[in-house]
């Protein structure tokens, strides 16, 4: 399948022009009742306008009327069948997705981040891997593969965001050992 080639969102916005189509195609099938509709009812006006409903007059025939509304709620109901149908498939997508990374066919790191739970904010005495581990295991017995702690993140943050800037500064290695120095002190000050 060359749609299992292409990702998720990709897949979506693909299934989205498609519905765009089907509802034009079928506005389009409207329109070529509607408009000599709209035509035959002309008196006055010229050019395009002829063509469209306001054209039509009050005193027209009641079956004008009727065409119109019936016409209108055909659109409405085609769009919502197409809309029904493509939650329906977009469910089907979305189950195979998940599948198909459970089962590690988009990588084992896909698979792994599938079934990873990141917890925040644990009371202290569970702060450490193994107690993580335990409590889990008893919340969801055999279902827990692993554990692992990462007590301080303060540190980690204060890297990343400085990671994210020194790609736009250039410095040197020397300097750099420098700047990593500066930030420990600094993640020390703010622990105090």
């Amino acid at each position: 399948d060359d749609m299992d080639e292409i990702s998720i969102d990709g897949q979506v916005v693909i299934r989205l022009c498609l519905l765009g189509l089907k509802f034009s195609a079928f506005g389009t099938l409207i329109a070529c009742v509607l408009i000599p509709v709209y035509a035959s009812t002309s008196e006055t006006d010229d050019g395009i306008l002829r063509f469209s409903m306001t054209n039509v007059h009050p005193d027209s025939e009641d079956y004008v009327f009727w065409l119109i509304v019936v016409g209108a709620y055909l659109l409405v109901f085609n769009f919502f069948w197409l809309i029904r149908a493509e939650w329906r498939h977009f469910i089907k997508l979305r189950q195979t997705h998940f599948l198909r990374r459970a089962l590690g066919k988009n990588g084992m790191a896909s698979a792994q981040a599938q079934f990873s739970l990141m917890v925040e904010k644990l009371p202290s005495k569970y702060q450490d891997s193994r107690s993580v581990l335990s409590l889990f295991s008893q919340i969801f017995p055999r279902q827990v593969f692993s554990a692992v702690s990462q007590r301080d993140t303060l540190l980690f943050y204060h890297l990343r965001a400085l990671k994210k800037t020194s790609d736009t500064i250039v410095v040197c290695k020397c300097c750099q050992g420098c700047v990593h120095r500066q930030l420990e002190k600094t993640v020390q000050f703010e622990r105090k």
